[in-house]
């Protein structure tokens, strides 16, 4: 994946220069977050640097060390070239911004509060950038608007691999694998819009919090340790890159973690943890092709295959969660159409222990692996089989979820 995150310190000061000298009509509160954000990001890129972190940023080939802060300017200092002001000038986009109702304008602002820099699956492709740049023009003088909006989703398995889909769990948009057309760009655009005008219509104030945290050092052996035990691979061989993240929980609670990514120089293959560092835990691992989905829409439902793929899940399963004598229960899970082709070409593979956390394994039908191992407590997987379920209803899916016992 690519990460958007300011990250590096001249591009934050030049940014923090241009808004201290810009003659651009926003208002007051926004420009006053915009040039609190960056100051937090210089100071943690200080921070960092105290630390004496390596390297930062997942992804060599991206946009740049932008981040959302960045990724708005660019819309925003593009508008403001030819009209001489982001809202007031332009009457279409306007008319649009103020068509949202109160409620619409407090939920997007409240999710940009605790969105980290925003993620994006892949990077533009140099005629898709060319072509964002032509309908951000129209979108301005025209009012060439997208038919839809971007798809919010709340888990990865709701990604829809034609649309352009937004998880605000991990701040991450979903691109198409496949040339975007007109209208996803415009969702794309529609979508930023829509979250810098919320942002600036609120009172919305956000505030970088210290907080006890596991030092960078350990967070990168116990990635390492975790993502050897489970995939089998030597970090010390490989290039490390870390991200750090800061956000808020639902409670107003700070949460901090280290995304620590390993790749070797001559291969375009990555693993990475997500480490928490309040208390060490892994909560996320997984092993990505930066050239190929782990999603496609081709892929048919093959219950025999899924069965043979059982022991190397639960193997992966044990060394995640540690030394397990016997499972509470296991089950098989995917999403498929009326046809039976999957929704998105994964199939999961769910454990839980005698402790009542659960481990879901999930398996990439088209690349042919597993690609990523993650943790849920009680609650937080009612909540994601609760979600599965309406998407299932939504979108006219089956969703499947047999018990291994069942299968065998």
């Amino acid at each position: 994946m690519v990460f958007m995150d300011l990250s590096e310190r001249k591009t934050d000061q030049k940014i923090l220069a241009y808004l201290r000298e810009t003659k651009m009509k926003l208002p007051k509160a926004y420009t006053e977050l915009v040039k609190a954000q960056i100051q937090i990001c210089c100071a943690e890129d200080e921070k960092e640097q105290r630390k004496g972190s390596g390297q930062t940023g997942i992804g060599k080939k991206n946009w740049g060390h932008y981040g959302k802060l960045a990724a708005v300017l660019v819309f925003i200092c593009a508008a403001a070239a030819g009209t001489g002001g982001v809202y007031a000038a332009i009457s279409h986009v306007q008319q649009r911004m103020e068509s949202l109702s109160e409620e619409e304008k407090e939920n997007l602002a409240e999710e940009a509060k605790y969105a980290n820099a925003d993620v994006f699956s892949r990077e533009l492709t140099g005629e898709e950038r060319i072509r964002l740049n032509e309908l951000l023009e129209r979108y301005q003088t025209e009012g060439l608007f997208p038919e839809r909006e971007v798809l919010e989703v709340s888990d990865v398995d709701e990604v829809v691999p034609n649309r352009v889909c937004f998880l605000l769990e991990t701040s991450t948009f979903y691109l198409p694998d496949a040339p975007m057309k007109d209208e996803q760009l415009l969702e794309l655009i529609d979508f930023y819009y829509k979250r810098d005008y919320s942002l600036a219509t609120q009172d919305v104030t956000m505030e970088y919090q210290q907080v006890a945290e596991v030092s960078q050092e350990e967070a990168v052996r116990l990635a390492g340790q975790k993502l050897k035990e489970v995939y089998g691979i030597e970090p010390d061989r490989m290039v490390t890159e870390i991200e750090y993240h800061q956000m808020l929980d639902a409670n107003g609670n700070t949460m901090t973690s280290d995304q620590v990514s390993f790749s070797a120089e001559t291969e375009g293959t990555c693993y990475s943890a997500a480490v928490d560092l309040q208390d060490g835990r892994i909560r996320v691992l997984t092993f990505e092709d930066r050239e190929q989905s782990n999603y496609s829409k081709s892929e048919w439902v093959d219950m025999e295959l899924c069965q043979e793929q059982y022991p190397g899940a639960e193997k992966m399963a044990r060394a995640y969660l540690g030394s397990i004598n016997g499972w509470g229960e296991s089950r098989i899970e995917y999403l498929a159409g009326k046809d039976g082709r999957l929704h998105t070409g994964i199939v999961n593979y769910i454990f839980r222990d005698a402790g009542g956390d659960f481990c879901v394994v999930s398996y990439s039908c088209v690349r042919g692996c597993f690609y990523e191992v993650r943790s849920f407590t009680e609650e937080e997987q009612e909540a994601r089989e609760q979600r599965n379920a309406e998407l299932a209803q939504r979108e006219s899916l089956d969703y499947v979820s047999v018990e291994i016992t069942e299968v065998r």
